[in-house]
């Protein structure tokens, strides 16, 4: 059987009707002095657009009240577009409902582009209605900007005190000495193991969902994780884009996460999927992808406000940095007791391994597990080695198997 559990959700743009400031005629385009009203929708994707060539800006750098994790992706922008950006998240941080913008910053084909940041780099907004509303001069450019908002400002502050107390609890159980790849380990296994992929809930993209609730989708699972990043000072950023399955592409959302001075790719949803029995379970599939490797699947949107550090370092992957890798020096039989020895000292009811390349995948499948079923199999070997290594219960005549065919990826359940 094969795991995958694609999850999706996402974000939203602005797609418009054009009306004439002050009565309800339509129209499809406006000129002279007035300012025209554009009314948005929010909805399950980003237009891509080219990141436009800017001037060297040579002006005194201006500290911008913005969150860390937006500022990550914004060096590129403007000092005038950051200052309008942390003048928008002040304001909707006081839940004002009509923001005046200068006419000279954005333009009505970017603005979907611009709050596109704040819905995905600013996890504690997570209020802002489905719709809103932008006025326009006649050179196009936004000169106002009208929210609705789905809760009022004390129900926002009381969601996030429970939030910022849960955040709390989860850190407490970070040791003093663990290093940042452990802690966001620990925070990617926690959120998989308190969040049940879920739209019913009544917050689902929101963190609040996410770690209150226990049902999210993608976006609940990728702001959970910024939050959780931010508490222990570590650079985190969500990537909005595309992930694709047997299914075609979907809207969909994840990290990227700083750990010893390297950006790598994190996908906490991807990595919280479904067997085809029904059950849950917890892999690393895509915990420490290079942009190369989760490029076989995933593509971010192209905004042109954002710009994503580059993943490069193939030795954050988590089956790398375990020892689970299995690459031809060592035998498979050695890469898969090695993991399942671990796994069962350590309570764990699954062995993982990766390999580095479709040959040894299938080497590894072939010696490993011969039919599944023959007893015959390098599998049953390394069942009764690792359970008389270390004590457990595990049956060494059973086991259930999992693989990921694009990633080469072997996952061994213990009964």
């Amino acid at each position: 059987m094969t795991g995958t559990g694609f999850k999706r959700s996402l974000l939203g743009i602005l797609t418009a009707a054009v009306l004439l400031c002050g009565c309800m005629a339509v129209e499809s385009s406006r000129s002279g002095n007035e300012n025209t009203t554009v009314t948005g929708e929010r909805s399950s994707g980003y237009v891509s657009r080219t990141m436009p060539n800017r001037e060297q800006n040579t002006a005194p750098t201006e500290t911008f009240n913005i969150p860390k994790s937006a500022q990550l992706v914004t060096e590129n922008m403007t000092d005038a577009q950051k200052r309008t950006l942390s003048d928008i998240y002040r304001r909707i941080s006081d839940f004002e409902d009509d923001i005046a913008l200068d006419g000279s910053v954005i333009s009505r084909e970017d603005i979907s582009d611009f709050i596109g940041i704040i819905l995905s780099q600013m996890p504690y907004i997570d209020y802002i209605g489905s719709e809103y509303s932008i006025n326009v001069d006649k050179n196009g450019n936004v000169t106002n900007l009208r929210l609705n908002y789905s809760m009022t400002k004390d129900e926002a502050k009381l969601k996030k005190a429970m939030l910022d107390q849960k955040l709390d609890d989860i850190m407490s159980g970070v040791n003093e000495g663990w290093s940042d790849y452990k802690k966001v380990l620990y925070f990617h296994d926690t959120i998989i193991d308190s969040c049940q992929y879920s739209e019913s809930g009544s917050a689902p993209h929101s963190a609040y969902g996410c770690l209150i609730e226990g049902m999210a989708v993608c976006e609940g699972y990728t702001k959970a994780m910024q939050l959780l990043c931010a508490r222990a000072d570590i650079d985190c950023v969500c990537v909005s884009g595309f992930a694709s399955d047997e299914q075609g592409p979907q809207p969909h959302i994840w990290n990227k996460i700083m750990i010893e001075d390297e950006w790598t790719n994190i996908d906490v949803t991807w990595d919280d999927p479904m067997t085809a029995s029904g059950s849950p379970y917890r892999r690393y599939d895509y915990f420490g992808l290079t942009d190369e490797e989760i490029s076989i699947t995933h593509e971010p949107d192209d905004n042109r406000y954002i710009t994503y550090p580059a993943a490069r370092s193939e030795a954050l992957g988590y089956y790398i940095r375990m020892g689970y890798y299995y690459d031809g020096v060592t035998s498979a039989y050695d890469v898969m007791q090695y993991a399942a020895v671990s796994s069962m000292t350590d309570g764990d009811y699954a062995a993982r391994i990766k390999c580095s390349d479709a040959d040894h995948y299938n080497q590894a499948v072939s010696e490993l597990f011969d039919d599944y079923t023959g007893y015959g199999a390098e599998i049953y070997n390394i069942l009764y080695d690792a359970v008389s290594q270390t004590g457990a219960g595990w049956a060494t005549n059973e086991f259930a198997l999992v693989k990921n065919d694009g990633l080469y990826t072997i996952t061994v359940f213990f009964r």
